[in-house]
């Protein structure tokens, strides 16, 4: 990276970090009024976020409403954009609830925890997205279980789309996909998985493109949570274009 870039990037990401810390005080506040207030205080908050960075964000599609929505996971920025387009609730990992600021934003928002390693989580989660798919709500989350490690779409874990079942909800797979704003520039350097600050800092510096494709809804009817699991991921696959990678998980996790 250039000197310029180099000071440019400095500059944004104190400016990044000082609306993560201001804005985010904001949302609590407004979360604390109405759970709706602060979901759309969040939305703007990211969307002012992604523009600090030099993030643009490009959607085809609408999401649906009530429907479990999957998606790729390429990076921690698929979080940030996805829910400047759908704030509503969202299934994260548990260790999020104890982040300073983000953690208490997610929790007045009412993101949806699930533990790792723990007996019987994955079934308490499918029981919670339900719930809040049968309330109307969008629930989003990513079935890969982790960030990318490759550029490709790992398999996806069947067990939560169990929720749709439950709920007689659709599954929306939404497609995200990433462009370096400036010809050259090695995305390499932020996706797959990277180290935050380090993908911070490139993006801060040379800018990049987020492309969210919401698909057609699949009704979950008589599928299993395999079919619908693997339907999604090669729509997903296919519309951004990037490889179908590994080998689905046969431990107890195909039904």
């Amino acid at each position: 990276m250039t000197a310029a870039r180099s000071a440019r990037a400095a500059l944004i990401l104190a400016a990044a970090l000082l609306h993560l810390l201001l804005g985010g005080v904001w949302v609590i506040l407004a979360s604390m009024l109405s759970q709706r207030l602060g979901r759309r205080a969040a939305a703007l908050w990211n969307r002012i976020l992604m523009a600090l960075m030099g993030v643009r964000l490009h959607r085809r599609g609408d999401p649906q409403r009530g429907a479990l929505l999957v998606a790729n996971h390429l990076s921690w920025l698929d979080i940030v954009a996805l829910f400047a387009v759908v704030p509503d609730t969202f299934l994260s990992k548990a260790e999020l609830r104890d982040w300073p600021i983000v953690g208490r934003v997610a929790r007045n928002l009412g993101t949806l925890f699930i533990g790792r390693g723990h007996s019987g989580a994955a079934q308490r989660a499918a029981r919670q997205m339900a719930e809040r798919l049968r309330r109307g709500d969008a629930v989003v989350f990513f079935p890969e279980g982790r960030i990318s490690t490759e550029f490709g779409v790992q398999p996806f874990r069947p067990r939560l789309f169990s929720a749709a079942h439950e709920a007689d909800a659709a599954v929306q797979p939404v497609a995200i996909g990433y462009r370096p704003r400036h010809r050259g520039d090695d995305l390499g350097e932020l996706v797959p998985e990277r180290r935050l600050m380090d993908s911070a800092w490139w993006a801060a510096g040379h800018g990049v493109e987020v492309h969210i494709h919401f698909l057609d809804p699949i009704p979950a009817g008589d599928r299993s949570r395999r079919q619908l699991a693997d339907e999604a991921r090669r729509q997903i696959a296919s519309t951004a274009g990037l490889p179908l990678l590994g080998r689905a998980p046969t431990n107890g996790d195909s039904g």
